[in-house]
């Protein structure tokens, strides 16, 4: 069975380099391409003293610019060269938790094909970007999480570090991390855990979220994480209401500089007054040009539309798997550990699907993050060894 598992993995490592061969012998032209990229060296050169220049650190937290500095030393082939494990290791983390939670090979080995062969991942390895440091946060989330029962108060602390280090990876995880935070909270109270030696180790798990709330403030006077989430809304999803509501054509960058200039109470004022347009540009958003859009990081047309077409595959297994949740929840008979762990990985896994609503040109860039916990989830309620759940 090992010598199977073994030929498995090596098949996918070998489509992922037919994929991104070419991108390899050009990867100091690639991994810097994108302006997102570059906001993040801009951070990381100025952490590491290479660089005066600080500005996008209002909206890049330190987690990533401070890993992109090891590419300092081991140049850019070799921060490659670690995304590209980063990315495989997480394979084999979402195999695991799979086997472990449903006990079922043939689901695991499904579940990781759907993640090591989606092309933007594939292709975001080249890039300076955060998905896949994110992506393996949340497969070592994962995998902790399936090993986790409710007497292992070391383990959630450890998984409300690892969201901790997500939410200053990207700040959407805030709500994750908020969420968890209170569950695991709320646990130490009510089996009278809540010593102050556990109090301690609790509140470090915050650390992460403290050394930036720090660095905002020192820098920019501002008691806040990040941001970037008040600029998308302000300049994505805003402004493209604006500018289909006075007939811009799309003219974003001028209608930007009109929103920009509302203050807090004018821009909710006006998402009151536009909210039914707000609402149909957010769900166009998030189907159209999120989950069902082609990959931004290929050139090639055969390549695109590859992706575009599994994005299509993903979204009918969402439906499908949307409506037998339902059915299972409602008819069968479950165990609570089974509907815990299926109900906060599908909710880490709305949380990221949702906030992509919010922007738009980014291909399926926002949404291929979420792709370990649906493919997780969903292996929960698919599993045939589900009674295995009902008397825990």
């Amino acid at each position: 069975m090992k010598k199977e598992i073994l030929i498995f993995f090596l098949f996918l490592l070998s489509f992922y380099i037919i994929i991104i061969f070419n991108d390899v012998l050009h990867l100091n032209d690639v991994i810097f391409s994108s302006p997102d990229s570059r906001s993040y060296k801009e951070v990381s050169d100025w952490i590491f003293g290479l660089s005066h220049i600080y500005f996008s650190l209002i909206y890049r937290p330190f987690f990533y610019p401070l890993l992109l500095g090891i590419r300092n030393v081991i140049t850019n082939y070799g921060f490659w060269l670690l995304q590209a494990v980063f990315f495989y290791f997480s394979g084999f983390l979402i195999y695991k938790a799979i086997v472990r939670l449903c006990n079922s090979k043939f689901l695991a080995y499904v579940a990781v094909a759907i993640l090591l062969t989606n092309l933007t991942l594939i292709k975001l390895t080249l890039h300076a970007l955060t998905e896949i440091t994110s992506l393996f946060l949340i497969s070592l989330w994962i995998y902790l999480f399936s090993k986790n029962n409710r007497n292992s108060s070391h383990t959630d602390f450890l998984l409300v570090f690892i969201l901790a280090l997500l939410t200053v990876t990207r700040p959407v995880f805030s709500v994750m991390l908020s969420v968890y935070s209170a569950i695991i909270f709320a646990k130490q109270i009510r089996f009278n855990r809540m010593s102050r030696r556990t109090l301690i180790i609790f509140m470090l798990c915050f650390l992460p979220i403290i050394i930036q709330l720090l660095l905002m403030k020192s820098v920019f006077n501002r008691w806040e994480l990040s941001r970037i989430g008040d600029y998308t809304v302000r300049a994505y999803l805003i402004s493209k209401v604006y500018s289909v509501d006075n007939k811009l054509n799309d003219d974003l960058v001028s209608t930007n500089r009109i929103i920009e200039k509302m203050d807090n109470d004018r821009l909710f004022s006006y998402t009151i007054r536009h909210l039914p347009s707000i609402i149909k540009i957010y769900f166009r958003s998030l189907i159209n040009w999120n989950m069902l859009e082609g990959s931004n990081f290929t050139k090639d047309r055969s390549m695109f539309l590859y992706s575009r077409v599994t994005n299509y595959v993903y979204f009918i297994i969402h439906m499908v798997a949307g409506l037998y949740s339902v059915i299972i929840f409602r008819f069968a008979k479950l165990g609570n550990e089974m509907k815990y762990k299926y109900t906060i990985l599908y909710l880490f896994f709305l949380t990221i699907l949702l906030s992509s609503g919010i922007s738009f040109w980014q291909g399926d860039r926002l949404v291929v993050t979420s792709i370990p916990l649906w493919v997780t989830a969903y292996a929960i309620i698919f599993s045939k060894k589900m009674k295995c759940f009902v008397n825990e």
